[in-house]
């Protein structure tokens, strides 16, 4: 019997046999990190290699190293960080800033987006 890791497994064998085609995937995560809902739509976006855009009490994800391993981009909503004092030294580097205009531009732009968690 084979056993799979996770979504990403079948994801990359389907894609590997020309089954389906590569999609681009967007995932909005609004739940704090020590929420359910958080942890969920975080979960998501790492198994299926999707983009995260962080809203809400999800900008929380953005501090320290809670995306540690994430491969897909990472956004958050710089109203939304400031709105909770959360400074930009204690947001990860990596992660790309928007204003309401570029979150628009970017959701619109997608293939497939999934949210909110």
């Amino acid at each position: 019997m084979v056993e799979w890791g996770s979504p990403q497994d079948f994801l990359s064998l389907f894609l590997n046999l020309g089954l389906i085609e590569e999609v681009s995937m967007l995932v909005i995560v609004k739940s704090a990190p020590d929420t359910t809902d958080g942890k969920r739509g975080v979960k998501l976006a790492r198994d299926m290699a999707a983009d995260v855009i962080l809203l809400q009490n999800g900008v929380h994800f953005a501090q320290g190293e809670r995306l540690e391993g994430f491969c897909g981009a990472a956004y958050v909503l710089n109203d939304d960080v400031r709105l909770r004092g959360i400074r930009e030294d204690e947001i990860e580097k990596n992660i790309r800033r928007l204003d309401y205009g570029s979150l628009v531009d970017l959701i619109a732009g997608e293939e497939k987006v999934v949210g909110m968690f």
